[in-house]
């Protein structure tokens, strides 16, 4: 790989992600309180659309892990020892 291009790739990973950085709402500070609030309000409201999101993929998952112990028990596989099987139980 030659050198210039070798410095070109070096250059463009140190700005992209300066470049694709978000801008995240109101935040001009020079306007004073009422521009910080405004940024903190953004800030706030964007954490609880992350916590509801969470809660939705935690459902999810829930879902889905009793849906695996469910079929687990009614085709009595190995891994889950019910009484419904005859799985010799530890003692």
């Amino acid at each position: 790989m030659s050198k210039t291009r070798s410095a070109f790739l070096s250059l463009y990973a140190a700005l992209t992600p300066a470049l694709a950085s978000a801008k995240c709402g109101n935040v001009d500070y020079s306007w004073g309180a009422d521009a910080l609030a405004s940024a903190h309000d953004y800030a706030v409201t964007m954490m609880l659309y992350i916590v509801y999101l969470c809660y939705a993929v935690a459902g999810i998952v829930v879902i889905v892990s009793a849906l695996q112990i469910y079929i687990k028990m009614n085709t009595c596989l190995p891994g889950l020892h019910t009484l419904r099987c005859n799985f010799p139980h530890r003692e």
